[in-house]
C-alpha cells in the first residue's frame, strides 16, 4: 500500500504534462503570399470619379503577429500557431480591414477576413485569394496594373451607409477602383 501512493502521484503528474510549441504545427506565410502586405502606415489611396468627385483613405493601422494561436473548436487547445497581418485604411467616412491569416485545416492556403464598412455586405472577398483564381491586368489612368482581382461583396445586403457594390484590388498596389450602387466608377489617382 505505501507504495501505490507514490506510483499514483507520479501517474497524475504525467497525465497533467501540457504541449510544448514544439508539439505544434506553425503555420507561416510564402515570400509569394507576402506580396499581399503592400501597406505602410500613413499611406493614401486617392481615388476621383468623372464628375470630378475624389475620396481618400489612408492606412491607420498595420499589426503583424508570428505566432498567432488556433483552437481547438470552442476550447482553450492549440492546435496550431501562424503569422497573420492585419491592415486598416480608412477615409472620413469608411473603411477596410484586411486580415491575412494560415489556419491547419488548409495550411498551404492564404485566408483573408476583409471587412468593407461601405461595401455591399460589409464583407468582400478577393476572388484571386478565395478561388485560388489568375489575375487580370487593368489599367487606370494611364497606370497598368498586371496582378488584379475583384474584390467581390459576400452578400448582397445593402444598408443606408452602402456606397460600393464590387471594387478592384491589385496585389501591389491596394484598391484600383470602386463601383459605386449607382454604377459610378472611382478610380485611383496615385
Amino acid at each position: 500500500m505505501k507504495h501505490l501512493l507514490p506510483i499514483a502521484i507520479i501517474i497524475l503528474l504525467l497525465a497533467c504534462k501540457k504541449e510544448t510549441v514544439n508539439n505544434i504545427p506553425h503555420l507561416t506565410f510564402t515570400p509569394e503570399e507576402k506580396k499581399w502586405f503592400t501597406y505602410g502606415i500613413g499611406d493614401e489611396w486617392k481615388f476621383k470619379n468623372d464628375r470630378g468627385d475624389s475620396l481618400t483613405y489612408r492606412v491607420t493601422y498595420i499589426q503583424q503577429f508570428n505566432f498567432r494561436p488556433e483552437y481547438k473548436g470552442n476550447s482553450n487547445v492549440v492546435i496550431a500557431t501562424g503569422e497573420s497581418y492585419e491592415a486598416k485604411i480608412e477615409s472620413a467616412t469608411d473603411s477596410l480591414i484586411f486580415y491575412f491569416y494560415k489556419e491547419s485545416f488548409d495550411p498551404q492556403k492564404l485566408q483573408l477576413t476583409l471587412m468593407w464598412h461601405s461595401m455591399k455586405g460589409e464583407f468582400a472577398e478577393l476572388v484571386a485569394i478565395k478561388n485560388n483564381a489568375s489575375f487580370n491586368q487593368k489599367t487606370i489612368n494611364g497606370l497598368t496594373y498586371t496582378t488584379v482581382t475583384p474584390a467581390v461583396p459576400m452578400n448582397d445586403q445593402v444598408l443606408p451607409f452602402t456606397r460600393f457594390d464590387k471594387a478592384y484590388y491589385d496585389q501591389g498596389a491596394g484598391v484600383i477602383e470602386m463601383i459605386d450602387l449607382n454604377g459610378v466608377s472611382w478610380k485611383r489617382v496615385n
